[in-house]
């Protein structure tokens, strides 16, 4: 009776402010620590897998190294080749932009406390394509569960190919979640942390 739980705050505000943009390709967007529990692996595989189909998307891996790059993504650089449109740290203006481009964002997570970087993603306009597990059942709607959640490889294979094929089906996805998530701003954070406080 005594405690309150509330979101994580984010800067959404400020990354719809830049301009969306529709690229040629499809943008799938991998934003995470390059690190085992983030399952570069997983992603890597389901990524391989689509290219090996003939399937046409650009990738970008956004996120913190923090000692080697994992070994998968050195074969995607091999296998995308100038499909890989950015790997690696992104300053923020660059974050966001690569944010408001994205199509597609992709979880492959064994591990995460609250999922902040897919909820800048949703809020930026890309569809969410995340594991059925951890926080992110808690991110998304019940009734977008079966588009957006997976449980297998096999399953996350085919919502990023129904992404990527059907862009605009997948933004309308995008718009439905994104007031889902007006909580998370810190136009409603802040003055929800000061009420507590004072």
């Amino acid at each position: 009776a005594r405690s309150t739980v509330l979101p994580v705050g984010a800067d959404l505000a400020a990354i719809q402010s830049v301009p969306r943009v529709r690229r040629e390709r499809p943008l799938v967007l991998w934003n995470q620590r390059w690190e085992y529990d983030k399952g570069p692996d997983e992603f890597a595989s389901a990524i391989t897998a689509l290219v090996d189909e003939g399937v046409e998307f650009d990738v970008a891996l956004a996120g913190e190294r923090f000692v080697d790059e994992p070994p998968a993504f050195q074969v995607l650089r091999e296998r995308l080749a100038d499909r890989l449109v950015h790997a690696g740290w992104a300053g923020l203006d660059d974050y966001r932009r690569l944010l408001r481009s994205a199509d597609v964002v992709v979880s492959t997570a064994h591990h995460e406390f609250y999922g902040i970087a897919v909820v800048e993603a949703i809020a930026a306009g890309a569809c969410p394509v995340l594991p059925n597990r951890l926080v992110y059942p808690e991110r998304i709607p019940v009734e977008w569960h079966r588009r957006c959640l997976y449980d297998d490889e096999p399953g996350l294979v085919e919502r990023i190919r129904w992404a990527v094929a059907n862009r605009d089906r997948a933004a309308a996805v995008a718009d439905s979640l994104r007031p889902t998530l007006d909580d998370h701003d810190w136009s409603a954070v802040a003055p929800a942390l000061d009420a507590l406080v004072v």
